[in-house]
């Protein structure tokens, strides 16, 4: 059930209701049965390895909580080797073993692997970091351990996150699941709003690009360089649009309910370097991948034993090298592909190449500029840098590289953009230009809101508006997210899931 159907809409207009309706005791109950609910809604045996995983935490949890030293440390060991071995048989099984049929190729030697058929549940990479994060800070006495099986249930299969994040935390969390939540219009109001233009991003702009490049993106040989290299940067935008939007829709819906759940993203291409860019984008990964990976590799003894041996209490901790190990695991987590670990790597050398320069500046006493220009060159080339990188999060930059340096044609570049919104649209001229006016339209606006997010830092900025812009401004979100999706739904490919749904 996809957050962008009517269905979706029915079911949380109907969950909102009844959770409202119950007497407070009987709320956490019902979210519960709902989330479940929602998350066995295609595919029922998804939800065995959700309620097992909420099962093996919650117990694990308790006994981690009472028990001290080696003995702590061998129950939370064996419960992660337990959550991360389900996470590498379904998802990365398969990609492991071609890794070693590649390795024997290397030397001439073909091996025929045995491979599973198994479908990733969805959301398993979610909630298994979301449920480690949990059991780590219960066994660093960060937290209590949950009591209530419900509240911690809930914790794990809160359905407008389950899916694709944010990844939360329990000391953020289940508080919240606590405390009693009242019927508050204003909350309500303001997870409308949010909701809406988590919408807009994905069904309008983020679809409304996909219309043009997927087929470029699937087939770059047929099309001209131009056409390609305009869908690698437009792909850049795509994935921030669709899962902004989404994460967008999971923050308004959590608190249609009265929940807070962790923001996303801040607006990251307004940074102007690659460490402010990934304090902006995915931020509940990035904050979990700094709060339970690099920290304990920069403060872990065995770490920097391995880097210095004897003398390593001689020695400063690693950076540099864990910043790289730190973004390999983030490209490992996306999926198991070349493509995905290319990605992560390449991120941990754009910022090593900053921090080495960092450091460069800071021996020569070199001040960093902040002229106006600086800050501008500093987004174009932070753009830049991260739609080459998504190049290869495509799986596709081995035909999109050579596709990118062929002869080209202006008039025949524009010709196939028009060719491919055609085929999605209509010939019709007027519907042509209706498509394109609102696509514009919808940058435009997201562009500003971006900026005044930027300046500001309210997340809701349209809520700021004046009654008549403000009440504008919605409807034509509104309009054209149900325009763009009977578009999406009755076109040739379909209404496109969200990117991250496959992680």
């Amino acid at each position: 059930m996809s957050p962008t159907t009517p269905s979706y809409l029915i079911f949380i207009t109907a969950a909102a209701i009844l959770h409202y309706v119950l007497p407070t005791r009987f709320r956490n109950l019902f979210l519960l049965i709902a989330s479940l609910v929602f998350y066995m809604w295609a595919v029922p045996q998804y939800g065995i390895f959700v309620v097992f995983t909420s099962g093996l935490c919650y117990f694990s949890g308790l006994w981690i909580e009472k028990l001290q030293g080696r003995k702590k440390k061998a129950v939370l060991t064996v419960t992660l080797l337990v959550l991360l071995g389900i996470l590498f048989v379904f998802k990365y099984y398969n990609f492991f073993m071609q890794i070693i049929s590649d390795a024997f190729a290397l030397f001439g030697t073909e091996i025929t692997a045995a491979k599973f058929s198994l479908a990733v549940p969805i959301g398993i990479s979610f909630y298994t970091f979301q449920v480690i994060g949990y059991l780590v800070d219960v066994s660093n006495g960060k937290i209590a351990a949950e009591r209530n099986i419900i509240d911690f249930a809930l914790f794990v299969t809160f359905f407008p996150a389950i899916l694709s994040g944010p990844i939360g935390r329990a000391g953020e969390l289940l508080p919240q699941y606590k405390a009693e939540r009242n019927f508050d219009y204003d909350g309500i109001r303001t997870g409308l709003q949010r909701f809406l233009t988590g919408a807009f991003r994905k069904v309008v702009l983020a679809d409304g690009i996909a219309i043009i490049i997927d087929p470029v993106i699937e087939s770059a040989s047929s099309y001209g360089s131009l056409t390609v290299i305009a869908a690698v940067l437009l792909y850049n935008i795509k994935i921030y649009c669709d899962f902004a939007g989404y994460s967008e829709m999971a923050v308004g819906a959590a608190r249609i309910f009265g929940i807070g759940v962790r923001e996303n993203f801040n607006v990251p291409f307004f940074a102007s370097d690659m460490a402010g860019f990934w304090k902006r984008w995915h931020m509940s990964l990035t904050t979990w991948l700094q709060d339970y990976v690099f920290t304990p590799l920069v403060w872990s003894r065995w770490a920097n034993k391995v880097c210095f041996g004897k003398k390593w209490e001689e020695h400063k901790p690693v950076i540099l090298v864990n910043i790289l190990i730190v973004f390999l695991v983030s490209g490992i987590w996306h999926g198991a592909a070349y493509g995905y670990i290319i990605w992560g790597l390449l991120h941990g050398l754009f910022r090593i190449a900053e921090e080495l320069a960092g450091k460069y500046r800071k021996k020569r006493k070199i001040k960093k500029k902040k002229t106006k220009t600086a800050v501008a060159l500093g987004r174009v080339r932070v753009f830049l840098l991260a739609a080459f990188a998504h190049m290869f999060f495509t799986l596709k930059a081995g035909s999109l590289i050579p596709a990118m340096f062929r002869e080209y044609s202006v008039r025949g570049t524009v010709g196939e953009i028009l060719f491919l919104a055609s085929n999605e649209i209509a010939s019709s001229g007027i519907y042509m230009l209706l498509y394109f006016g609102i696509l514009a339209a919808g940058f435009l606006l997201m562009f500003i809101a971006d900026r005044e997010i930027f300046r500001t830092g309210d997340l809701n900025p349209v809520s700021r508006l004046k009654t008549a812009p403000r009440w504008a401004v919605y409807w034509f979100m509104g309009l054209s997210v149900c325009w763009f999706y009977v578009i999406a739904a009755t076109g040739a490919a379909g209404a496109a899931s969200f990117i991250y749904f496959g992680f």
